[in-house]
């Protein structure tokens, strides 16, 4: 996810054809879950009309693919402000070209963040195991949001934790409680990966991209 704005320009021009477009654009955060958004604000025609679904083309082309490890950029506005066409050497291709390099660069400026699917997890435990309960959900970077005492001996647990954490909990929460414990969990929203996680997955993307290769 985008972290600032930006005011990108991008010039797309080779040498063994005739092809140039140049794009002015700006990227900036959306709304949570509003997923991409093109906004054509070109003024007298700099940007011909049909060079303007190009623009949009390659920039939604640029966002599944980000700096951070390759992972697909989402609730971005992109505002095509500005441009420069050629009467004769400009392309629909030239023009997608301009306007991936423009956002490609623009994300590389403007600070990325990862972000990853936190769920809400309830866990019903016999009290004399709610300690080791607690315990291991604070590991998986859990965030307690409740406790409420069932009937009975039994409490249920509510926690924030993200979805990357909850592999094989299930055999740990039976192991710990001697099997009678029992969890359910759905999807609660998306949130910013810890900058240290957020280094350490996009490092280990990148050596297994490397070693692909």
């Amino acid at each position: 996810m985008l972290q600032n704005r930006l005011l990108r320009r991008s010039r797309f021009q080779t040498l063994t054809l005739s092809q140039t477009a140049v794009v002015c654009v700006k990227l900036e955060p959306g709304e949570a879950g509003s997923g991409f958004k093109f906004v054509n604000a070109v003024k007298g025609g700099a940007v011909p009309a049909e060079f303007v679904p190009s623009v949009e083309r390659g920039l939604a082309t640029a966002l599944q693919s980000g700096p951070l490890g390759g992972y697909p950029v989402q609730d971005v506005v992109a505002t095509l402000h500005d441009g420069v066409a050629h009467s004769v050497d400009s392309s629909p291709l030239a023009f997608e070209l301009a306007a991936v390099g423009a956002c490609r660069e623009g994300m590389r400026q403007a600070g990325m963040r990862l972000l990853e699917p936190v769920m809400d997890v309830e866990v019903t435990s016999p009290e004399q195991f709610v300690g080791s309960v607690m315990g291991s959900l604070s590991s998986r970077r859990g965030v307690l949001q409740s406790s409420t005492r069932d009937d009975g001996a039994a409490l249920t647990l509510r926690a924030a934790v993200p979805l990357a954490e909850m592999s094989s909990y299930i055999s740990v929460l039976r192991s710990s409680t001697q099997g009678r414990a029992s969890f359910s969990m759905r999807f609660a929203r998306y949130d910013f990966v810890p900058l240290n996680v957020q280094e350490a997955v996009t490092g280990q993307r990148a050596a297994r991209a490397a070693g692909a290769v």
